[in-house]
This record gives structure tokens, sequence and C-alpha cells, in this order.
């Protein structure tokens, strides 16, 4: 599940009780509430006054919605924006009045994209209508409610099936008919996608309440549609009303529920605090077992609200979670109708990132497989009994599934005494066969080290053991959303090699097949170990055999064409190391160059006196408290990855030492407060009373300043480059600590070099207001300079006009992509060794199986544009995808053409956003007479 934020609001007899809970705990916040590790507590008195605020507030939006809406088919005034002001002035009293200070500053600090659920027992606030200065914050956000009730919702099976199942009831009393016109155009769209979607129509005299009472119960709809008329706790059917009790009692299965019709939503006939409420529909649907829940708080007008289905259902079937498929709509139909409120009408209930239908996508993709076999199970079962055995067997296999997740792997099974993990899909990363390696070993190293917790600690598992394959190769992909979530499933001889390379592996060995060392080189170490048939009648594969990780890092490819950006660098230095320290963001796609740049410059400092600190962010410690902060403590006291912990602590004590002054009480407590902040981050637990009662972020701003004195006494010794790696992969606790030191650089002889790429920006953390921050920016080689790289890698003075078009057509200006290119010509006899230069093959289409004109992209190289391209929305990848139809330079105005209405009105944004990313440029003209090319 995509992490969420829940903020949960409960009613009480003097007001209000507020609970946020979000996946960071790197807000800033203010005021006096408070605070948890991973949320904040709050309350809110609502006194007479307030409420008559509240209540004055709601009755003038309900009568501007009898204004605006006569009658379902009548929109009168629904085209005046000033119509709907009554609905902000009543979003910002909710925001303002209801909500505590820190809480409203928590919730526009939050990322837009972030879903929010909204958990309570109070359904009678228009809780969407939260705005909170420059917008609903159901417009920025997916959104949804969490019913809080003494009563469970009831756990129905969950149907075992892939295909889709849709049930659609309209018109029941024949009297709507654009709801027939709905039908019609959902018919269309749901034609579209016959090989996922089955649909069934219970339309006017058919829709009676025992045929619908029938389909309720049957459990075997995934997704139930109704438009028609409602009134609060019934449907008004063809032959009378269908009540919400008899809904709950009769609903099967774990349908998702969209009720277009009036009042669907709503629990009482009148306003909040008029009448007696009754059993809502949403209520009963959900207590009824329903996976989600759609419906409207006041009435809507025919044609919007069918609209309003048209476009919710297309973005719906192309896989977008409901959430954000509701928001895209309302933010629709917000913008281009700004006096229909309808809008803010619906009302989601359940989980925002829910998926309830999509297209099956299909597609060729590399995957790396692991496979572990635990080996000594029945030693373990003959020595411990069968009961205990088994649950340390349990233990052990959560324990690798859990060291799989942290490297982004997706662990499949147990099955037995096997576990499959899966790395690339759904979503792929540029090293993903050296995740793999990296879990194999801890894999290793956790079961040496594993002992039983609790009562069976006295047991030991020392039977046990790992024999581990691992294998990359291509495979055909398809995501499906199935009634169980979504899946991706893989088809391909790639899990096969993985099980037979673990079936041949030795106890504690890790087997790898020649693509996934091909592809981890740089990294690990490996003894080759033959060749190995895993199958009969299949071709026999090389093995591999994982040595260890490699400490050097691999030799740098040359640097041509960066003589200004060098200079550049070279000046700051001078200026930091005069006392005048300088903050500068590297800036650059992957493989443009921005860490052969850094050498360079580090060659260049060879004949200075300087200390030099790197810090490497890996995409899967960005969820690992202090990940970066750690490799840069441990740079700073010269930590080593052997030392124990009794010379990390000496050699942590010996760095605080050095801003510590004296040897009197006070400087000991010191000492011994620095030690304890700076433990936690290198995984020492020293006892410290004032440090241990800290609330978090009084801890962490204690650390920041402790990690701010020893920088600038390190500095003052021997200026000091601190280069941080990848930034766009740092933890946010990393973060929050360097941007409360970063102001102070300035005030050290410090040169901080944040390297990354373009979709990170160092603007949101307020390191560009300060005076000493620079920013440098890397694009890609120039045409002479590729050629100059391609020449230096082949080691010729001009390369062959056909070799360097057909390298650099396929590589463009990126180095890395031109050097893994040559490689792989290498590999693959296009290129051979004559002296000191590669040249062509005599044949190259005989030594490589293709022609020159054919050069495929390495597997490396296509890991990283993979990689790439799964970190775009699907917006983007559409996009994308259409551009590239029209070829490798398209129009602005053909592309528009080809959008549908909705992505239409969101292409400038998903150009600039692809502009911004480096998946394009602009080649020139102006709006709309704008030409791109694909980088």
């Amino acid at each position: 599940m995509k992490p969420v934020a829940t903020l949960s609001i409960l009613r009480v007899q003097d007001g209000y009780l507020f609970h946020l809970e979000y996946p960071t705990n790197s807000l800033t916040l203010r005021g006096q509430d408070i605070h948890t590790p991973s949320g904040m507590i709050g309350s809110t008195p609502l006194d007479p006054d307030l409420r008559s605020q509240l209540e004055g507030a709601i009755d003038a939006s309900a009568e501007i919605l009898r204004t605006l809406y006569p009658s379902s088919g009548q929109p009168s005034r629904a085209r005046d924006p000033t119509v709907a002001a009554p609905l902000g002035r009543l979003g910002r009293l909710l925001f303002s009045l209801l909500l505590p200070s820190t809480l409203q500053d928590a919730l526009c600090q939050l990322p837009d994209d972030l879903p929010l659920i909204v958990a309570t027992d109070d359904t009678d606030l228009p809780w969407e209508l939260l705005y909170d200065g420059t917008q609903y914050l159901v417009l920025k956000r997916p959104m949804g409610r969490r019913l809080l009730s003494s009563t469970p919702a009831r756990q129905n099976p969950i149907p075992d099936r892939i295909r889709r199942s849709f049930l659609f009831i309209t018109n029941p009393t024949g009297d709507l008919p654009q709801t027939d016109i709905e039908v019609e155009r959902l018919v269309d769209a749901f034609d579209t996608v016959p090989e996922v979607i089955d649909a069934r129509f219970l339309c006017r005299v058919q829709a009676s309440k025992l045929e619908v009472l029938q389909a309720l119960a049957s459990g075997q709809y995934d997704v139930i549609h109704y438009s028609g008329h409602a009134k609060p706790g019934a449907l008004l059917l063809a032959d009378g009303e269908l009540t919400a009790e008899d809904i709950q009692k009769a609903l099967g299965g774990r349908p998702f529920i969209f009720l277009n019709a009036c009042w669907s939503a709503e629990p009482a006939p009148q306003l909040p605090y008029a009448g007696l409420p009754v059993r809502s529909l949403a209520s009963a649907f959900i207590l009824g077992g329903a996976s989600g829940f759609i419906g409207t708080l006041w009435p809507v007008f025919d044609v919007s609200s069918r609209e309003f289905a048209e476009w919710f259902y297309a973005l719906v079937l192309d896989g977008i979670p409901v959430g954000e498929a509701l928001r895209r709509t309302r933010e629709r139909m917000y913008r281009t109708r700004p006096g229909d409120p309808l809008w803010a009408s619906f009302v989601l209930y359940g989980d925002p990132t829910l998926r309830i239908a999509g297209l099956e996508r299909r597609e060729t993709r590399p995957v790396t497989v692991l496979v572990a076999r635990l080996s000594g199970l029945l030693p373990l079962f003959d020595a411990l009994g069968l009961e205990a055995a088994a649950e340390i067997e349990d233990q052990v296999l959560d324990r690798l599934s859990q060291i799989a997740r942290r490297y982004g792997g997706e662990p499949r099974g147990p099955l037995t005494d096997i576990l499959g993990v899966r790395f690339g899909v759904p979503e792929a990363h540029e090293d993903d066969a050296e995740r793999a390696i990296r879990t194999a070993l801890d894999m290793v190293n956790a079961l040496q080290a594993f002992e039983p917790p609790g009562p069976l600690a006295p047991m030991s598992p020392g039977s046990l053991a790992l024999r581990l394959g691992i294998s990359t190769g291509q495979v055909v992909g398809r995501q499906l959303i199935t009634a169980q979530g979504l899946d991706y499933q893989i088809s391909g001889d790639v899990v096969d090699r993985a099980a037979g390379l673990a079936a041949h592996a030795g106890d504690g060995e890790v087997l790898v097949d020649e693509t996934t060392r091909r592809l981890a080189q740089a990294a690990f170490t490996f003894e080759p170990e033959g060749s190995l048939t895993i199958a009969e009648g299949t071709r026999p594969i090389v093995v591999h055999r994982v040595m260890a990780a490699k400490e050097a890092p691999p030799p740098p490819i040359p640097m041509v064409g960066r003589e200004r950006e060098l200079t550049r660098l070279q000046g700051w230095w001078h200026e930091a190391a005069a006392g005048h320290g300088r903050l500068v963001a590297v800036t650059g796609a992957a493989g443009v160059g921005k860490t052969r740049l850094i050498q360079g410059f580090r060659e260049w400092l060879s004949d200075q006196e300087y200390q030099w600190i790197t810090a490497t962010c890996e995409s899967y410690d960005q969820n690992t408290p202090y990940a970066l902060l750690t490799q840069v403590i441990s740079g700073l006291a010269d930590i080593s990855p052997g030392d124990n912990k009794a010379t990390r602590r000496s050699k942590l004590e010996d760095l605080i030492r050095g801003v510590v002054p004296g040897e009197g009480p006070r400087a000991k407590e010191q000492i011994n407060e620095g030690l304890a902040l700076l433990g936690q981050v290198v995984g020492l637990r020293i006892p410290a009373p004032a440090v241990d009662t800290l609330e978090p972020e009084l801890r962490q701003k204690k650390l920041a300043s402790v990690f701010q004195a020893v920088l600038a006494h390190q500095a003052a010794q021997y200026p000091l480059v601190l280069v941080l790696e990848d930034l766009h992969w740092a933890d946010e606790a990393s973060l929050e600590v360097l941007n409360q030191i970063a102001s102070a650089v300035g005030r050290m002889r410090v040169l901080l070099l944040a390297v990354h790429r373009p979709d990170w920006s160092p603007e949101p953390h307020g390191w560009t207001r300060w005076g000493h921050y620079r920013h440098l920016s890397l694009d890609e080689l120039s045409e002479e300079t590729r050629h100059a790289l391609l020449a230096r890698l082949l080691g010729v003075e001009v390369p062959p006009e056909a070799l360097a078009e057909a390298i650099l057509s396929r590589t463009g200006g990126n180095p890395f992509f031109i050097e893994e290119v040559v490689k792989s010509l290498q590999e693959t006899g296009v290129l051979t060794r004559s002296d000191d230069a590669w040249v062509l093959a005599a044949d190259p289409s005989t030594s490589s199986g293709r022609g020159l004109t054919e050069v495929p992209l390495p597997d490396r190289v296509e890991n990283v544009i993979l990689a790439r391209l799964d970190q775009l929305a699907e917006p983007g990848r559409e996009v994308l995808q259409r551009a590239s139809v029209i070829g490798q330079e398209f129009e602005y105005r053909v592309l528009q053409e080809v959008q549908d209405e909705a992505a239409r009105e969101e292409l400038d944004r998903n150009l600039g956003d692809l502009t911004r990313r480096h998946f394009i440029f602009e080649l020139g003209g102006w709006w709309p007479d704008v030409n791109y090319a694909f980088s």
C-alpha cells in the first residue's frame, strides 16, 4: 500500500480530538500540541458561539445549493463563479476554527501527492471542504474517509478471480434520461477492455428490489454503480425503496460502490443539527463489507453528474487509484466550471490508494530473481520437535523477507523451504542485480547471526544454512488488478534459472548467471564455476560464485568537455579554503558525468592540503533514518566498517574532545551528550539522561548542533570537501539535519558538494536562500566532445564514421551510455583489440549477430532508462509513449491532437515536468508552435 497520512477526528462532548499520522517525522511544526514519533495530537473545544458559526455557514451553503439546483434537471446559475463562494467561506471556517494551529501547519507541509484519510465518527461535517488558505485539501491530494464506528465492518470472503466484474443499476424510475446516456457512454468505455471487465446492466424496470438484492447478495461483483434517485437512507428502485438496513444485511463480497444520486452520502433528511438521522447508505455499504464507497452530500445536476462519472471511470480504467481519479475529476470540474459545486459533493469512504480496474499492462523488461533455499531443516525438526522448529523456520524466513524488502525486493512465498525475491518489478532500479547480491550476502550473514527470541532463545538453529541463486533476464510482465489488489505477474525462464542455481549452490554460497555477473562486476568480485544445465533440453548457462564486495571503485572513464565546470569548482574551493564556505548543488541527469567531474576535481586537488569525505546515498536506504549522516560522521571520526563497538566509541570520543575543551564536570557531561547523540547515528547505544529524555524534535536539533560543531572543528584543521553523492536518494532524517546546518556552512572552511539529479531540488529545503549557495548544472556533451570521448574510449584519433554514427545516435551526449555501448560492442565481438586500439571486426554482422545499424542498448543502460521511466507518474508516461509514436522529434500541436480531452488539459504541465527531468528538450519556437526532441 502506498504511504498515506491519516487524520483521526473524534467528536467529544465539548469539542473535537485530533490525531495526525504521517509517514515521515521531518515536519517542522509550531505550537504546544503533543507530538509522537509518527504524528501529533491536538484538541479544539467547541463552544456555543463556534457551533453557531458552523451551523450558519452550513445553512448558507445549503441555501445556495437549493437556489442552484431547484431540481436535478435544472442547472440554473451553475455557471456563475460567485455562486459557490459560501463553500470557500465554510472551508476556511472549518480549517481555521476547528483545527489546532499546529495541525494546520502540518497539513500545509505534507506533500500534495500524499493521500489523506480522514477517520471520523462525525460524518455530518463536510471535511472535504477544509481550505488551507491556498486551496481545498481535496483538490490538492487524494482524500478518503474512514468510518469510525462501534460496529465492525463485515469481512466478507473475497472472490478468487482475475477478471473484474461490474454491475450497473441505471434509471430505475425511468424519469432520468441523462442516466440512460450515462450508461451508454460507460458501455462504450468498458467495451475497449473486454478482456479485463465483465459488466452486467439492470436498467429501468429491470432494477427491481428483488433483482438488486439478489445481485448485492451474490458477492460476484467488484464494482457496483448506481445512477438514479436516492434519499438519505434508501435507493429508489423500480418497485419501491431499498433501505440501508436491507443493503447492510444482504451485501456479499467486497464491492466498490459508486452511487451517482442526490443525497446518497447524506445521513439525515435535513442539514446536520436538524431532524432525526437515519442509517446512511454510506455506513450501510461500508459496514456490510464494501471495499469503498462514493456518494454525494447534496443534490446534483444530472448532466454534470453524468460527465463526472464518465471522467472518473476513464481514469479508473487506466489503472489510476480511486482517490487520485476522484481528485483529478474534481479538479477538472472545479477548473472548467468554477460556479458548479458538484465537484465538492462527492465523498469517498475507503482507501484512496485502492485500484478497482485498469488495463492489463503487458511489457517486456529485465528482472533479477533471487531464490533462497533453506537447508538443514530435517536435523532441526529432529532436534527441537515439530512446533519449536516450525516457529524458528518462520522467524528465519520472516527475517530474510525483511532484508529483501530493505533492498527493494519483492518476496514471493515462502514455499516450504524456498523463498523467491524479485527485483525490478513492478518498479525498476538501475542496480537491481547489485541489490539482489547485497540481499543474498546479508541473508547469509543474518542466518549465521540469528538467535531465536523469547522462550526459544536456548534452542540453536545451527543446522540451518542458505543456498542462493540469482538470475537476470528479460521477462514478459503483466500488471493485473485483481480482487486481492494490484499484482504483477512475470513469465520467462529467469525464475527457473535462479532456482536451478540455488539447487546447485553449496551452504552459504551465492551463484549467479553471466548476465547478473556482468551487471554487478563493478561492485563485486566473482569466481567462475563452469557451466550448468538447468533442465533437460536447455542450453548450459555460465555460472559464477559471488566472493565479496569490492572496496575500490572502478577506474573512471576519461573526462572530456567539462573544463568550464571544473574551473568553477576550483574557484569555489579557493573561496572555501579562505573561510568562505560554499554549498554547491551539482545537478545533472543519470550518466551525464557528475561523479566523473568530482573525481577530476579531486585529482586537481592532489597537491594541496585538504580533507575529503564522500557519502553516497543508496536508493534502498531512503527509509533508513540517518543512513547518509552515518557515513559523514564515520568519515569525520575515521570509523571503518570493521571497527568493533569499543573502537567506534573511542574514535567518536576523540572527535568530540576536539570540540569540548577542559576536563571539568561540565565538559565530561557535554562529551557524554555528544557521544549519545552521534552514537545513535553510528549504531552505538550510549546512555545520557540529558539526551534520553528529550522529545524527538529537540533531540534532532541538538544532534544538528553537535554535528555542526565537529564539522567546523575538523574544517579548521584543513579545508574540507564534503561530497554527498546521489542526494535525490537521501533519507529524510539526514536531510533535516543538513537543513539545520546549511546556513552555517558559509562560516566554515567547507566545500559541500550536493550531487543530485534534476528531479530533486534543494529549494524546498531552504538552501537556495543562503548567500553561499551555488548551482552547477551539467548538460549532455556537445557534438564535438562526444566524438572526442568516443575516440578516447576506442584508443584512436578519429572514430570510424559509421561506428560513431551508430553509437552516438543511440546514446546522445550521455557519457555513461556511450561507455556502456562501447563495452557491449567489445564483449559481443563487434569491436576487437588491435595493438592499443579497438577496431571494427572484419565482419561485424557475423561477429555479433547484428549489423551496426542495430546497436542494442546494453543492460545497464536499459536499467537506468527503465528506472527513470518507472519513477514517472502515469500521465507523464502516457505523454512519452504517444510522443514516441510521432518520432524522435515532435511538434506540440501534433502531440496535442493525439491526446484525449483530459490529458490535453494537463499537457503543458506534463511536458514541463518531462523537460525538467531531461526526458525531452525544446528545439525552438514558442507556444503553441513549439518543437521538442527526445534526450
